[in-house]
């Protein structure tokens, strides 16, 4: 039970203690999937990104995408550019969620986790793509100033992540 309304969650009716502990609680729900490594028989059925880069994986799916428009889009192709040339150093590769945000979590009335949804995206990927949705601007709801999904500050969500997972998240 719960709701995953980005508008009730971002501008609802929760206190400041219950957004820092919802904050923590998804930090640590987040490393708690990214325990899950391939290969791993009950998801056999996710496809194994080819390559020794997840982050050039990435790139290249997008660029699959944009050709499928079928017309040009200058400033994603030139992104695409940039982020091929200046890609990370490939990480560790765990389950990811690939939409980890606020509207995509349930939360009970008293601020409680009560559910992670939509799944449909999911794959073997990076940590970091993770945490990256969950912060980014886009999906704050307006809330910019708070960066950990628009509910509180990023802070609290990265220690938790941290804590649970044994990782330093620079």
């Amino acid at each position: 039970s719960g709701s995953a309304s980005p508008r009730k969650l971002v501008k609802g009716e929760l206190t400041g203690d219950q957004r820092r502990h919802l904050v923590r609680r998804l930090g640590a729900e987040l490393a708690r999937l990214h325990t899950v490594r391939p290969p791993k028989d009950s998801l056999a059925f996710l496809e194994m990104p080819a390559g020794n880069n997840p982050a050039l994986n990435r790139v290249a799916l997008y660029r699959r995408y944009l050709k499928e428009i079928g017309e040009p889009h200058p400033v994603l192709e030139w992104a695409l550019n940039w982020l091929e040339d200046h890609a990370p150093e490939p990480g560790p590769t765990v389950l990811c969620h690939c939409d980890f945000r606020t509207g995509n979590y349930m939360v009970s009335d008293d601020g409680e986790l009560t559910g992670i949804l939509d799944w449909e995206f999911a794959g073997w990927g990076e940590p970091e793509e993770d945490l990256g949705w969950f912060t980014a601007r886009c999906w704050r709801f307006g809330a910019y100033e708070r960066e950990g999904g628009g509910i509180a500050g990023a802070g609290p969500f990265f220690d938790a992540y941290e804590r649970a997972s044994g990782r330093s998240i620079d």
